[in-house]
């Protein structure tokens, strides 16, 4: 009986280390699909950041273009006074 028993510990033995190996792989598993989920957005932070920049720079070189449209458009005003100004002094002859 004895070697009864111990043939069927050997055979829970194998059962239960055939299981842990059965999980290990599953973790293993996860652990890569994690670590493959980590880089992936690790990746899409820095493209968001990149984006972010390029972003700024586009709005700021925006605002810049604005303010020298503005200061034109002022300009332009003006120009125009001094034109309305000087068209005032012309004299039309009556033919």
């Amino acid at each position: 009986t004895q070697v009864v028993e111990g043939t069927h510990l050997v055979e829970d033995a194998k059962r239960c280390l055939s299981e842990i190996l059965l999980v290990s792989h599953q973790i293993d598993a996860l652990v890569q699909s994690i670590s493959t989920a980590a880089v992936s957005q690790s990746e899409t932070s820095q493209a968001v950041t990149l984006l972010m920049k390029q972003i700024a720079l586009v709005s700021q070189r925006t605002s810049d273009a604005t303010l020298r449209v503005s200061g034109s458009l002022h300009d332009t005003v003006a120009v125009a006074g001094q034109l309305q100004a000087s068209v005032g002094t012309f004299v039309v002859g009556e033919d």
